[in-house]
Protein backbone atom coordinates (compact mmCIF):
# COMPACT_ATOMS: atom_id res chain seq x y z
CA UNK A 1 0.00 0.00 0.00
CA UNK A 2 1.42 3.37 -1.00
CA UNK A 3 1.00 6.31 1.34
CA UNK A 4 1.52 9.88 0.23
CA UNK A 5 3.43 12.50 2.22
CA UNK A 6 2.67 16.18 1.68
CA UNK A 7 5.59 18.63 1.46
CA UNK A 8 5.38 22.27 2.53
CA UNK A 9 7.83 25.15 2.79
CA UNK A 10 7.50 28.08 5.17
CA UNK A 11 9.62 31.19 4.57
CA UNK A 12 9.73 34.70 5.99
CA UNK A 13 7.50 35.82 8.84
CA UNK A 14 5.55 33.16 10.73
CA UNK A 15 1.88 34.08 10.74
CA UNK A 16 -1.31 32.34 11.78
CA UNK A 17 -2.11 29.67 9.20
CA UNK A 18 -4.87 30.51 6.77
CA UNK A 19 -6.75 27.61 5.25
CA UNK A 20 -7.36 24.03 6.30
CA UNK A 21 -5.13 22.36 8.88
CA UNK A 22 -2.49 19.91 7.69
CA UNK A 23 -3.86 16.37 7.73
CA UNK A 24 -2.07 13.12 7.01
CA UNK A 25 1.70 12.72 6.93
CA UNK A 26 3.67 15.84 6.05
CA UNK A 27 7.20 17.18 5.88
CA UNK A 28 7.66 20.93 6.47
CA UNK A 29 10.91 22.75 5.65
CA UNK A 30 11.09 26.17 7.27
CA UNK A 31 13.23 29.29 7.14
CA UNK A 32 11.44 31.70 9.48
CA UNK A 33 12.57 35.26 10.23
CA UNK A 34 10.22 35.96 13.16
CA UNK A 35 6.61 35.66 14.27
CA UNK A 36 4.24 33.43 16.18
CA UNK A 37 1.44 30.99 15.48
CA UNK A 38 -0.71 28.31 17.08
CA UNK A 39 -1.05 24.78 15.70
CA UNK A 40 -4.38 23.18 16.56
CA UNK A 41 -4.48 19.67 18.05
CA UNK A 42 -4.51 16.68 15.72
CA UNK A 43 -3.81 12.99 16.02
CA UNK A 44 -0.25 11.94 15.49
CA UNK A 45 3.37 12.66 16.23
CA UNK A 46 5.58 15.66 15.50
CA UNK A 47 9.36 15.49 15.16
CA UNK A 48 10.82 19.02 14.98
CA UNK A 49 14.49 19.71 14.20
CA UNK A 50 16.02 23.20 14.50
CA UNK A 51 19.22 23.57 12.51
CA UNK A 52 19.70 27.32 12.96
CA UNK A 53 18.31 29.95 15.31
CA UNK A 54 15.90 29.45 18.19
CA UNK A 55 12.23 28.51 18.45
CA UNK A 56 10.14 28.74 21.62
CA UNK A 57 7.16 26.42 22.09
CA UNK A 58 4.35 26.27 24.65
CA UNK A 59 2.56 22.93 24.82
CA UNK A 60 0.09 22.04 27.56
CA UNK A 61 1.09 25.12 29.55
CA UNK A 62 4.80 24.22 29.60
CA UNK A 63 7.61 26.02 27.77
CA UNK A 64 10.12 24.27 25.51
CA UNK A 65 13.12 26.02 23.96
CA UNK A 66 14.73 24.61 20.83
CA UNK A 67 18.11 26.05 19.91
CA UNK A 68 20.16 25.12 16.86
CA UNK A 69 20.96 21.43 17.01
CA UNK A 70 17.91 20.44 19.07
CA UNK A 71 15.12 18.06 18.19
CA UNK A 72 11.71 17.76 19.84
CA UNK A 73 9.45 14.71 19.70
CA UNK A 74 5.86 15.28 20.76
CA UNK A 75 2.37 14.04 20.21
CA UNK A 76 0.09 16.55 18.48
CA UNK A 77 -2.89 16.10 20.80
CA UNK A 78 -2.53 19.56 22.43
CA UNK A 79 -2.56 23.02 20.87
CA UNK A 80 1.02 24.17 20.29
CA UNK A 81 2.12 27.79 20.39
CA UNK A 82 5.38 28.71 18.67
CA UNK A 83 7.31 31.96 18.72
CA UNK A 84 10.38 32.83 16.67
CA UNK A 85 12.40 35.86 17.66
CA UNK A 86 15.03 37.38 15.40
CA UNK A 87 18.11 35.94 17.17
CA UNK A 88 19.98 35.07 13.96
CA UNK A 89 20.21 37.46 10.98
CA UNK A 90 19.27 34.57 8.67
CA UNK A 91 16.28 33.47 10.78
CA UNK A 92 15.65 29.91 11.85
CA UNK A 93 16.09 26.86 9.67
CA UNK A 94 14.22 23.69 10.54
CA UNK A 95 12.50 20.55 9.46
CA UNK A 96 9.29 19.12 10.87
CA UNK A 97 7.88 15.65 10.23
CA UNK A 98 4.19 15.24 11.05
CA UNK A 99 3.13 11.61 11.29
CA UNK A 100 -0.61 10.92 11.35
CA UNK A 101 -0.65 7.91 13.67
CA UNK A 102 -3.41 7.21 16.13
CA UNK A 103 -2.60 8.14 19.74
CA UNK A 104 -3.06 4.58 20.99
CA UNK A 105 -0.16 3.54 18.77
CA UNK A 106 2.15 6.04 20.52
CA UNK A 107 2.08 4.95 24.20
CA UNK A 108 5.80 5.63 24.66
CA UNK A 109 5.40 9.38 24.07
CA UNK A 110 4.39 10.81 27.45
CA UNK A 111 5.15 14.44 26.67
CA UNK A 112 7.43 16.57 24.55
CA UNK A 113 11.03 15.37 24.61
CA UNK A 114 13.76 17.86 23.69
CA UNK A 115 17.30 16.64 23.09
CA UNK A 116 20.48 17.54 21.27
CA UNK A 117 20.81 15.84 17.92
CA UNK A 118 24.39 15.00 18.87
CA UNK A 119 23.01 12.26 21.16
CA UNK A 120 22.39 9.90 18.26
CA UNK A 121 23.85 8.82 14.94
CA UNK A 122 20.74 10.06 13.17
CA UNK A 123 21.38 13.45 14.77
CA UNK A 124 24.83 13.60 13.22
CA UNK A 125 23.22 12.86 9.84
CA UNK A 126 20.68 15.68 10.39
CA UNK A 127 23.56 18.08 11.02
CA UNK A 128 25.34 17.00 7.85
CA UNK A 129 22.16 17.27 5.78
CA UNK A 130 21.49 20.75 7.16
CA UNK A 131 24.99 22.19 6.61
CA UNK A 132 24.64 23.13 2.92
CA UNK A 133 21.47 25.08 3.78
CA UNK A 134 22.66 26.70 7.00
CA UNK A 135 26.27 27.27 5.94
CA UNK A 136 26.37 27.59 2.13
CA UNK A 137 29.58 26.24 0.69
CA UNK A 138 30.00 23.57 3.36
CA UNK A 139 28.62 20.71 1.27
CA UNK A 140 32.00 19.01 1.47
CA UNK A 141 31.67 18.38 5.23
CA UNK A 142 32.81 14.95 6.35
CA UNK A 143 30.76 12.67 8.62
CA UNK A 144 31.33 12.95 12.36
CA UNK A 145 33.11 10.03 13.86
Amino acid sequence: MTQSVAYYEMRGALEPRVGPAITGDALVLSNIDKGSAVAQPRKGLCIRYVGRGREDYRIGGRAYRLDAGHVMVSTCDLATEVEVRKTDPSGTFGLCALLAEEGEELPWVVGPLVASVDCTEIGARCTLARDPFVHPGSATSSPRG
